[in-house]
């Protein structure tokens, strides 16, 4: 899904949150290998490859490698 902050505007971002962090958790879940928030960091950590932190499309990136 391509939300931008644009589109949520008057929808209610903290549902929207929920709903991110509720479905990274089943992600997560699915993976069932006892390293997978290890795994997912170091996923976001290699895609921050120049230190001064994730943006928006970096994030999603790392979210789609890591599921």
């Amino acid at each position: 899904m391509n939300t931008k902050s644009a589109q949520l505007f008057g929808v209610g971002l903290d549902a929207e949150i929920k709903r991110v962090c509720m479905k990274l958790q089943m992600q997560m879940a699915k993976k069932n290998d006892g390293l997978s928030l290890r795994n997912l960091g170091h996923i976001l950590c290699v895609i921050d490859s120049d230190g001064n932190g994730l943006d928006q499309e970096q994030f999603e990136k790392g979210l789609r490698q890591y599921g």
